[in-house]
């Protein structure tokens, strides 16, 4: 039986390669650009401060430095620009403008000091990831913990945990720099003093825990209580910010995963399926995936707070794909789970819309669909694989043996095998009937012809192991169940030497 990871952005337990064509350095621009433009249209809900005091430190630097009038004022006329204009970073910026700015926050007796140059370094910082990096180094976010921890002022507060978001969201390395500053705790008590400014924090908090490599989680493992708080609130933006950061953190091993079912999210979780908003479900469907690839006592709670009929509604066509290949994949965690779990699955009536995804969907889809039947076959009970084999898995399985995926039809090849060990002759007609026993032969003449047009060399390894293990099962199948094709074992020599081209076309 085996276990699989989801799609989004986390541990990849099924890696996919980059096939889109476009380079590392131009994929990297592409998503800071697109990070801009969400920050930019996030920053735009936040109220502008006036900013009456701007002045005041415009003509104290420039007296300080009356040899840089000219070069400070045309830094301050681009920092306090609304429009997409981004200074140019300079030693004046870097050594004179800027730590002025971060002065400014430490002086509690001018309030509108501290809001306009907390917003003058947010501007700055959010232009791109060099500019942000110029204000971590003239010390921002010591200053930032100091404003949460002891400001009282709520226009001051909600900019400083916008910026701090706003620093942990473009690097884990900056993230981990804002952790190690203290900057959770104050963060958390927050949620009870501004509730108002609930929608920041969740936003901050899941910038917080995000990233690769993945946060310690010693150290934010805090936030929990504040996230089970989250899930329950009205605003939408807010549960599912909370949602994604329960994601985040559910990626890990069977002691963080407890972790996430001590905090009491499950229930909740599971009634977010039936959320109005894909922006709510696709995060509550994706942590409660995360947390049945624990143990089967983990499995067992998600299965208990009644996940199965939530994820039998979301696998209908009506929903997004994205939405119903994650809902396979956590069946397909649940089905590689004990006897009981598998029972729960096929009492759910689940398998029948597994079924229809094979017959009918794309190959992605289907690809998870077929892992799910495939776990059930593995580790189902006599009685339950006897249900799969009614409820028509075996011609769907014989449908699928002619897709291009080579793990798909290796995974469909088993689980017929651990269906026709069960059900017998049954299962033999069956698999005759939907011309089965046709694809399964065609499957191991393809991997013994000898395709002239292909070159061996440059076939990759991996390629070849998949297209032995396919060649294998197929062999295993045939000389068990149909001996009296006579297939001799000599058939299977030497099938690593290199001349076994396989091609899997649709037929």
């Amino acid at each position: 039986m085996s276990e699989r990871t989801g799609s989004g952005s986390g541990s990849d337990r099924t890696k996919r390669s980059n096939t889109s064509g476009v380079e590392p350095h131009e994929s990297r621009r592409r998503k800071e650009e697109n990070l801009i433009g969400v920050r930019r249209q996030k920053r735009a809900r936040l109220r502008y401060p006036a900013l009456t005091a701007i002045p005041k430190l415009l003509q104290s630097l420039c007296s300080e430095y009356p040899a840089l009038e000219s070069q400070i004022t045309s830094h301050l006329n681009t920092l306090l620009a609304l429009d997409d204009q981004i200074p140019l970073i300079d030693d004046v910026l870097k050594d004179v403008v800027l730590p002025r700015f971060v002065k400014f926050l430490d002086d509690e007796k001018e309030p509108q000091f501290q809001l306009e140059a907390l917003w003058v370094l947010t501007n700055f910082a959010e232009a791109s990831s060099k500019h942000t990096k110029v204000v971590l180094e003239v010390g921002v976010i010591p200053r930032i913990v100091s404003i949460l921890k002891y400001n009282s002022e709520v226009e001051i507060l909600e900019q400083a945990i916008y910026a701090l978001g706003l620093i942990a969201d473009y690097s884990p390395s900056y993230r981990d720099r804002a952790l190690s500053n203290g900057s959770l705790r104050p963060l958390l008590s927050l949620v009870e003093s501004l509730p108002g400014s609930s929608m920041l924090i969740a936003r901050t908090l899941c910038s917080l825990v995000q990233g690769k490599p993945p946060v310690n989680f010693q150290r934010v493992k805090n936030a929990l209580p504040v996230l089970q708080k989250l899930i329950h609130t009205a605003n939408e933006e807010v549960v599912s910010d909370a949602c994604w950061a329960l994601y985040h953190l559910s990626e890990g091993p069977e002691d963080q995963i407890q972790a996430i079912i001590e905090a009491g999210v499950c229930p909740k979780l599971v009634e977010l399926l039936q959320h109005s908003s894909v922006a709510v479900i696709s995060p509550a469907l994706q942590t409660l995936g995360n947390i049945v690839t624990g143990d089967n006592a983990q499995k067992q709670i998600v299965v208990d707070n009644q996940v199965l009929p939530g994820l039998y509604q979301l696998l209908m066509r009506g929903n997004r794909k994205s939405i119903r290949i994650e809902a396979c994949l956590a069946i397909s965690n649940i089905t590689s789970g004990n006897e009981a779990q598998i029972e729960a699955v096929l009492k759910a009536n689940i398998i029948p819309q597994l079924v229809q995804i094979l017959q009918q969907d794309e190959l992605d889809i289907k690809s998870e669909a077929a892992w799910a039947i495939y776990n059930a076959t593995a580790g189902g009970s006599h009685d339950n694989i006897r249900l799969l084999a009614d409820q028509g898995c075996i011609k769907a399985l014989c449908d699928i043996l002619t897709c291009p995926d080579l793990t798909v039809v290796s995974v469909s090849l088993e689980g017929l095998e651990n269906i026709l060990k069960v059900v017998g002759e049954a299962a033999k007609e069956m698999v005759c009937g939907c011309e089965g026993l046709d694809k399964i032969q065609n499957l191991l003449t393809l991997t013994m012809e000898c395709d002239e047009n292909e070159d061996d060399e440059n076939e990759d390894e991996n390629e070849h192991e998949e297209k032995l293990e396919v060649f294998e099962i197929a062999h295993r199948i045939l000389k068990t169940f149909w001996p009296e094709l006579g297939l001799e074992e000599n058939e299977l020599e030497n099938p690593l030497d290199g001349s076994l081209p396989f091609e899997v076309t649709n037929t």
